[in-house]
C-alpha cells in the first residue's frame, strides 16, 4: 500500500516539477550561452546580466516550490478536510508520513541535483572556472577518502530529512487546537529551532569549559590520519542527525495516531 501512496504523491508533485526542472536547465543553458557570446557592448551587459538574474529567480523558485509542497501535501492532504479519506484507507499513519516525506525528500534531492548541473552548465562559460574547479577537487581529495564522501551524502540526506520531519512535527502539534492552527504550527516550529539552538550553545559551553570532555575528544582523533578523522567526525554527526530525525519521526507518528484532530 505504501508504493500505492508514493505513486499517488509522487505524480502530484510531477504536475509541478516537471515545468520547473527542465526549466533550469533551459536557463542556465541561456545563461552561458549569455556569457559565451560575443555580442556588443550595453546590449551584451543587458542579456547577460537579465539571464542570469532569471536563472537565479528560477533556481530560488524551484526550492521555494519544492518547500511548499512539502508543507502543503503533508498538511492539506492528512490534517484537513482530504484527511478524512486518507485516514480511513486500510494504511497506517507511519505509511502516510512515510509517503510523504519521500515524496519531499525525492523533489527536494532532485531539484538539488539539477541545480547543481545547472550552475556547472551556466558557470563552464566563466573564464577560470575550471582552474577553480581543480583547486576545490584537489581540497576535497586531500581531506576526503571514498568513505567520508558516501557519509557526506548521507549526512545531507539526513540534513534534509531533519528539516522535513522537523515541519511534519510542528504541523501535527498545531493541528491539536481547533483555532490558529497554521500560526501555532509556524509558532512550535520556532520553539523547536529554540531549543535546538539553546542545546546546541549549552553543549558547546560545557565542552568548552570542561577539560574531561576536552581531552576525551583529543584522546579519539589523537593520532588520527586527517581521512580518518574526516570520516569519523561525519560519522558522529549522521548518527545525532539520525537520531533527532527519529525522534521528530516517531513523536509524530504518536500525534497522528493517538490525538489527530481534523477539521
Amino acid at each position: 500500500m505504501l508504493k500505492k501512496l508514493l505513486k499517488y504523491d509522487m505524480r502530484a508533485n510531477m504536475k509541478v516539477f516537471l515545468l520547473i526542472w527542465p526549466a533550469l536547465i533551459i536557463f542556465s543553458l541561456l545563461g552561458r550561452f549569455s556569457l559565451t557570446a560575443d555580442l556588443q557592448g550595453r546590449l551584451d551587459t543587458i542579456f547577460s546580466t537579465a539571464t542570469i538574474i532569471v536563472f537565479v529567480l528560477a533556481v530560488f523558485a524551484a526550492f521555494l516550490f519544492s518547500i511548499v509542497l512539502a508543507i502543503t501535501r503533508f498538511y492539506s492532504g492528512l490534517l484537513r478536510n482530504e484527511g478524512y479519506l486518507m485516514f480511513t484507507l486500510p494504511v497506517k499513519p507511519w505509511q502516510l508520513i512515510i509517503s510523504k516525506y519521500l515524496t519531499s525528500l525525492i523533489t527536494i534531492v532532485v531539484t538539488a541535483l539539477l541545480s547543481v548541473v545547472s550552475i556547472f552548465i551556466l558557470c563552464s562559460g566563466i573564464p577560470g572556472f575550471t582552474a577553480d574547479l581543480h583547486f576545490f577537487t584537489a581540497f576535497m581529495n586531500r581531506e576526503f577518502h571514498a568513505g567520508s564522501y558516501i557519509m557526506l551524502a548521507l549526512l545531507m540526506l539526513a540534513g534534509v530529512s531533519t528539516s522535513i520531519f522537523q515541519i511534519y512535527l510542528a504541523c501535527s502539534i498545531g493541528q491539536l487546537f481547533n483555532k490558529g492552527r497554521i500560526l501555532f504550527s509556524a509558532l512550535f516550529y520556532y520553539l523547536i529551532n529554540v531549543v535546538l539552538s539553546v542545546a546546541s550553545t549549552t553543549f558547546a559551553i560545557i565542552f568548552g569549559t570542561s577539560r574531561t570532555l576536552q581531552e576525551a575528544v583529543i584522546s579519539i582523533f589523537e593520532g588520527m590520519h586527517i581521512q580518518t578523522a574526516t570520516f569519523v567526525a561525519l560519522s558522529i554527526s549522521l548518527l545525532l542527525s539520525a537520531a533527532l530525525c527519529c525522534v521528530y519521526f516517531f513523536v509524530t507518528k504518536y500525534i497522528l495516531s493517538k490525538r489527530l484532530n481534523l477539521e
